[in-house]
């Protein structure tokens, strides 16, 4: 059997406001005997996906290559705060409000999670407090 669980597994998981059971994705790693502990669980972080792009939440869960985030922030266009550089940049500087486009907060399942870095108290303060960008 393979370690590997594809999103497809969890389809029924998924409810009509689009969240996804964790409690589903915990049994399911558990049966498959793939770790469930991270030291970044409860942390700020920025998650940037293969697909989905980057995010920014709270860690509320992390298997393999999946998360789900709490209070997320889809930061679909970023500048690295103060004269940063790269997406570490924003886990230790933050955003330019004035440069960047950053989604409202939501509540968020993620595949293909490439990169989790964790993010300083200066940098949350300045996603959580980006404004919302609307069209």
């Amino acid at each position: 059997m393979s370690n590997i669980i594809s999103p497809d597994m969890y389809e029924d998981q998924i409810g009509s406001a689009g969240y996804f059971n964790t409690e589903e994705l915990t049994n399911q790693c558990i049966s498959y005997n793939i770790p469930l502990s991270s030291d970044m669980v409860g942390k700020y972080v920025v998650a940037r996906c293969t697909e989905a792009g980057v995010h920014a939440g709270i860690l509320e869960s992390h298997s393999g290559r999946m998360c789900v985030l709490q209070e997320s922030r889809r930061l679909w266009y970023f500048k690295p705060a103060d004269n940063a550089a790269f997406l570490s940049g924003v886990a230790t500087e933050g955003v330019d409000h004035e440069a960047s486009n950053v989604g409202a907060p939501v509540r968020i399942y993620l595949t293909e999670v490439c990169e989790l870095i964790e993010c300083t108290d200066k940098a949350e303060e300045s996603i959580k407090n980006a404004p919302t960008y609307t069209v």
